[in-house]
């Protein structure tokens, strides 16, 4: 359908028998799906779906989604491992200082020096601080997300220069 889609969530399982699904989010909370009154989903080598949400409700870590039409536990596994996905013109407005998780993935990561040190596969929330996940020569390396080791980030360039902690890298 269209490149400026961004997934915000993927369906992990049915819940229940009436076609109620579990979703786990990749918003910053489990409530931002409460914003939106149909997503669009993409079961892996088909169109994207633009399905009406009929009811949303957060679940411990996850989103649980009834949507129109979709009234079975069959119709429902028939999405079990779909991206949620809405069109990036829906996203709320950053701060300048502020970075949507999916314009990271992919950058290229490199010390003060030049140093390649990978590019960035995801991005783990922990708690404490989040992590970039780095995939460099068959190996990853996990890269804390703080203001004093990532130094700048430029999405034209598609790169973030680091700093990284003295024996990081030496995994």
């Amino acid at each position: 359908m269209t490149d400026d889609l961004v997934t915000i969530g993927r369906v992990t399982r049915t819940h229940g028998v009436r076609g109620e699904m579990r979703v786990l989010p990749f918003t910053e909370s489990v409530n931002a799906f409460e914003c939106y009154d149909r997503l669009y989903f993409r079961v892996p080598d088909e169109a994207e779906m633009l399905i009406r949400i009929t009811s949303v409700r957060p679940h411990k870590n996850f989103v649980l989604l009834k949507l129109e039409g979709v009234f079975t536990l069959e119709a429902a596994k028939e999405l079990v491992g779909a991206e949620v996905l809405i069109p990036r013109s829906w996203l709320p407005s950053l701060d300048s200082d502020e970075y949507y998780w999916t314009d990271l993935i992919g950058l290229i990561v490199t010390d003060e020096e030049g140093r390649k040190l990978g590019r960035v596969k995801n991005l783990l929330s922990t708690g404490a601080d989040d992590l970039l996940v780095l995939e460099w020569e068959n190996k990853e390396i996990l890269l804390p997300f703080r203001e004093e080791i990532v130094l700048s980030i430029d999405l034209e360039a598609g790169s973030i220069t680091a700093a990284p902690s003295p024996g990081l890298l030496d995994q």
